[in-house]
This record gives structure tokens, sequence and C-alpha cells, in this order.
């Protein structure tokens, strides 16, 4: 670590008056939803710091992560500024190069990209302990199904097909990209 040495922190946001803020993380309560029991330092996001700043104290962890809220891709206007989604990016210091790579993102209503993010959050912080427990199957099945179901209160009966088979063909998409080849092995494709 090099005291002297300046970091610039991530700015993603597409708008500059939107208002954003970069977080770095000390550490996250597992049981907690809410960003509020994130435990660690706030910063505005783009600024530069000193390289030290991202070790406080001993309590930190070894490879700094941040998480970036980063406002709305297409931030809405007047009444409807409420019901664009949150840019929310986790990122992960790199010290030898000097800078943040992107671990990961989600855009999401707001109150919802704790939420998600924090499963990646709690993930990246395990592995950079040293632990890296068995995700939890049924608790992310109860996650996703709790936000499907709150995206689908909101939206009108005559759209929901439609949103249900732009979902089925991201998961489709996933499932596709994520199945190791040899799975695939000596499988004759088939008609589903």
């Amino acid at each position: 670590m090099n005291p002297a040495r300046k970091v610039r922190l991530p700015l993603s946001s597409t708008r500059r008056s939107q208002i954003g803020f970069t977080k770095l993380l000390q550490r996250v309560d597992p049981r907690s939803r809410s960003p509020f029991e994130w435990r660690g330092r706030l910063f505005r996001s783009g600024t530069w710091i000193e390289e030290a700043q991202l070790w406080p104290d001993g309590s930190y962890p070894r490879n700094p992560l941040l998480v970036e809220h980063a406002g709305a891709d297409k931030p809405g206007r007047g009444h409807n500024r409420h019901k664009s989604d949150n840019t929310a990016v986790l990122w992960r210091y790199e010290r030898v190069a000097g800078k943040f790579l992107e671990v990961g993102r989600v855009a999401a209503p707001a109150g919802m990209w704790a939420l998600l993010l924090e499963p990646l959050v709690r993930d990246t912080l395990a592995r950079d302990a040293g632990d890296v427990p068995a995700p939890d199957v049924d608790l992310i099945r109860d996650r996703i199904t709790r936000f499907l179901a709150a995206e689908f209160d909101i939206i009108p009966d005559s759209d929901r097909y439609r949103i249900l088979t732009l979902v089925h063909d991201e998961l489709a998409s996933r499932i596709a990209e994520w199945t190791p080849a040899s799975e695939f092995a000596g499988v004759s494709p088939r008609v589903v």
C-alpha cells in the first residue's frame, strides 16, 4: 500500500445530476435485507482518495469492496422519477493494477437493488475471507420468487404474458451459457 497513491472511485452514473454514492464495505450482516446494515464508509462517487483510505483500520477486508449506487440509466421525469430502476454496482479494488474491477451490477426498482445485490456482496466477502459456503438454494429461489411476485403485482394482466416470455428468454440464455459443455457431449438436440 502506497500512502501517497491516489485512486479514483468509480462513477457509473449516466447523468451527473443524479444523486449517487459509493460505500466502502466493512462487513454485511447476512440476515439483513437493508443496505443500512451494510457497514462501511460513504464517499461521493468519482472522487479521488488516497489508496490508504481503502483500509481505514484492520476491520476492513484485504480486498476492498465498494457498492456504488449509480442512479437510473434512464431516469423518469416529474412524477415518474420514482418509477425508474436504480443501478447498483459492486466493485473490487485490485491493488497491483491500482484500479477497481466490476464484480457485478443490478438494475431494479427503488428498494429492491439491495435485495438483489446482497448475495453477490456476501459471497464476494466470504470468498475474500477464504470461506466459500455452499449457496442456500432455497433462500435464493425464495428471494427470486418474492421479487417476481412484487414485479407482477404492478404489471397489468394484459402485459404479464409478454413480460414472462422475456423473463423466460433471459433464464434460457443463462442456462445455456452456464451449463458445462460436458453436459452437452453426445446429446442430440431435441425440441422442447
